[in-house]
């Protein structure tokens, strides 16, 4: 099983190095199976079975390894929220901030935005 995590680490790092919107439901995939494995070693440390050296060595490199995922995963997430923000500000009728563009309180008139 630690071999089956190991190769699911080498496909998310593989994954997040091109990002598409489509990866991120096969990148959820991966590291929930990451997180079952984490629960199925501290269940069988909880139960005092010793672990193999092969799953104490990838435990210690884990946490590296999800440092560098949660990097690799900010930059795709900010990319796409400010696309995002520049397609609701460029195209929309409201300002970041909720207001209406264009709108003067002092003008005395009604607007009507359809």
């Amino acid at each position: 099983m630690v071999e089956r995590a190991e190769q699911e680490l080498k496909q998310i790092r593989q994954l997040l190095r091109t990002p598409t919107p489509g990866t991120f439901p096969v990148l959820q995939q991966k590291l929930e199976f990451l997180a079952s494995f984490l629960t199925s070693v501290h269940t069988a440390a909880a139960t005092e079975k010793s672990c193999d050296s092969r799953v104490r060595t990838f435990l210690s490199g884990l946490s590296g390894e999800l440092s560098a995922i949660r990097v690799l995963l900010e930059a795709p997430a900010s990319l796409f929220d400010g696309l995002n923000t520049f397609r609701v500000e460029s195209f929309g009728s409201y300002q970041r901030t909720g207001t209406l563009k264009g709108f003067e309180l002092g003008s005395g008139r009604t607007l009507l935005h359809l």
